[in-house]
């Protein structure tokens, strides 16, 4: 075919040497490039490789058939594999020896390490992770030469970006910010992907407001219209502002590749496989009415004022990403290690953080021989969830356990399970029992306990920790929290009905020694705030109500007596459940 032949004819240009990367250099990479892009016959880019290493054995010092040469062993390794990486690192390096103020040299070298990638043996990666060798850190740090030799270099800023940002550890992202910020002065700054990339890079180090103004340039200057607006919505959902709920739904009305595997890529983190499905069959509009719909229910289920819950799960994961990201993804699981969430991004730690947030508490206990721990407990009105988790091999990451005392391991925790004599008697055992009297009553009864009491007690934890696990890790939460609990009576009936249809009546009565009133020149104003969702039998809110009155009174409402009020709201007929918050002053 024509194509072929002409693709053919310039493989075959002979590389001229120039002593300076100039404007017509570039543009020759590039073409080149894309000449390369256009040929999957792997015979034909051996063949030339062979004729170009010749060539380049007798011209050392030509710097551009180096780069040639090195894109060339590229394309040929993303087609057949092998050593050609390598071979193009090697091309790449000595590019990099002769004109080492050349940017492409230092841009092929990246691409090359990260070509080569790690090795799949867990303990290699992880050492060379540690020590800043792993093909990410090498390819970050070649990204960033390109930078620095040339801070007008678009495809260096975007790619020592992207691998920045997919560091796990020894992560470069003040290396991307301050290359990203030299470039500020260059033809570069306005380009939609640098304006991106710093946008991302801002947000991830914690600089919302730079974040911000990078994304709205971003946006102004020509950027993919749904991308932009979810990745601006991020930054600003993620620092709790309302303003990002618009640009959220506006962005998710684009049938666009970039954006909408990103939107349910957040959701996936802990949407059910049903709430996925409803998600992939809508489109355009349709998609954003759905996750407003999406949302709102999981604010009326929280009883949370509107957007609450989408910007607390952007608060959730970027607090997951700075503090429980996997560094390897070979992850191994012993027998006691129940939870297989699937993730390469997070420890177990971070699934269920982004399921159910901030824990109520948490504990550990470190001593020699004992493997890192954690136990979290959420405080439910309708059941506490208590999760415990161990890592065993890799301190990052983290694994959901079913009892505290898996923690010791499997064999350990079995032969526990047959004693009758008690478990203060083993020092190890008595102090780990002790650093969880914080989470539940249970682990004092079980210091103390002998006998047949201990075997029910151990039966009582790991079933709570059986029945935590299951539910905790299938549904999601953001609970309301207050510093006091209240005294109140609730009384929730279906009675009555008008031109609208039928009502659900709440009364409530407050004790007097709950109030705190707000002294006036009238009296004493107690405001009462009442929050009420009625749910199906899929737990979704078919009814809502958030209302506050305000209540007044000449004289403080003594401690013998009660506050007594009452709100209605329109429910369809059917069997509900219902949740109801009832909050005075603070």
């Amino acid at each position: 075919p024509a194509m072929a032949i002409a693709a053919a004819a310039a493989l075959m240009l002979a590389a001229t040497p120039l002593r300076a990367q100039s404007a017509a250099d570039r543009m020759a990479i590039e073409s080149w490039r894309d000449t390369l892009s256009q040929i999957s016959d792997t015979i034909m880019l051996l063949r030339r490789e062979r004729l170009m290493i010749t060539e380049a054995k007798a011209d050392r010092a030509n710097t551009m058939l180096h780069l040639r040469l090195g894109f060339l062993s590229l394309r040929y390794g993303d087609l057949a594999g092998g050593l050609h990486y390598e071979d193009a690192a090697s091309e790449f390096e000595w590019a990099t020896q002769l004109e080492p103020t050349w940017p492409y040299a230092w841009y092929g070298l990246g691409m090359a390490e990260l070509a080569i990638g790690d090795s799949q043996i867990a303990i290699v990666t992880g050492l060379k992770t540690m020590v800043g060798k792993d093909a990410m850190a090498r390819a970050a740090d070649a990204y960033a030469r390109s930078a620095e030799v040339d801070p007008g270099f678009v495809q260096g800023l975007v790619e020592l970006s992207n691998t920045a940002l997919a560091q796990r550890v020894n992560i470069r992202l003040d290396v991307a910010l301050d290359a990203l910020r030299q470039s500020a002065g260059t033809q570069s700054a306005a380009n939609p992907e640098v304006l991106l990339a710093r946008g991302r890079i801002e947000r991830e180090v914690g600089n919302p407001d730079s974040a911000i103004a990078a994304l709205t340039g971003y946006l102004a200057n020509g950027g993919h219209k749904g991308l932009g607006h979810l990745e601006l919505a991020r930054a600003q959902l993620g620092t709790g502002r309302d303003a990002g709920a618009p640009n959220y739904y506006d962005g998710a009305t684009y049938d666009d590749t970039l954006s909408v595997p990103l939107y349910r890529q957040d959701l996936a983190y802990f949407a059910s496989a049903e709430e996925l499905a409803g998600f992939d069959s809508t489109a355009g509009q349709g998609r954003s009415t759905w996750l407003r719909e999406f949302w709102t229910g999981r604010d009326n289920l929280s009883l949370r004022s509107p957007n609450e819950r989408l910007k607390e799960h952007y608060r959730r994961l970027y607090y997951c990403r700075q503090n429980f990201r996997l560094a390897s993804v070979n992850r191994h699981y012993n027998i006691e290690e129940i939870y297989h969430s699937g993730s390469q991004e997070f420890d177990d730690r971070g699934m269920i953080y982004m399921r159910h947030g901030t824990p109520s508490d948490r504990s550990f206990y470190a001593a020699p021989g004992i493997e890192p721990n954690e136990t979290w407990v959420y405080r439910h009105p309708d059941g506490d969830l208590v999760f415990h988790f161990v890592s065993r091999e890799d301190v990052q990451d983290f694994k959901l356990v079913e009892s505290l005392l898996d923690i010791f391991g499997y064999a350990t925790a079995v032969q526990l399970q047959g004693v009758t004599t008690s478990l203060s008697n083993n020092p190890t055992t008595e102090a780990l029992l002790t650093s969880r009297e914080n989470i539940s009553p249970l682990y004092t009864k079980m210091k103390g306990a002998g006998g047949a009491s201990i075997s029910r007690y151990m039966a009582e934890e790991r079933s709570t920790g059986r029945q935590s696990y299951e539910r905790g890790t299938s549904t999601d939460s953001y609970e309301l929290r207050f510093d006091q609990p209240i005294s109140a009576k609730v009384k929730v009936l279906a009675v009555g009905r008008d031109s609208a249809g039928a009502l659900v009546q709440v009364a409530y009565a407050i004790a007097g020694g709950s109030l705190t009133g707000i002294a006036t020149s009238r009296g004493q104003v107690y405001p009462v705030r009442v929050r009420f969702s009625v749910l199906d039998s899929a737990g979704k809110a078919v009814a809502s109500l958030d209302t506050t009155r305000f209540f007044l009174s000449r004289t403080p409402v003594p401690v013998t007596e009660h506050l007594v009020g009452r709100a209605q709201v329109h429910a369809p007929p059917g069997l509900h459940q219902y949740r109801i918050m009832i909050q005075q002053g603070e």
